[in-house]
């Protein structure tokens, strides 16, 4: 899952920190949701990188 995530922000040209101030938390936070696959949290992430 990670790595997808990854792989869709550097095609879209960010980077994870960018991601992550655009959900609105820290690096750290958002790496701990993903990993737990928060659902709502990969939806926001989903929308971003569409």
């Amino acid at each position: 899952m990670l790595k997808e995530i990854r792989i869709k922000a550097i095609i879209k040209g960010m980077k994870m920190k960018e991601l992550a101030e655009k959900l609105g938390c820290s690096r750290e936070l958002m790496y701990r949701k993903i990993k737990k696959k928060d659902p709502e949290f990969l939806k926001k992430i989903e929308k971003i990188l569409k």
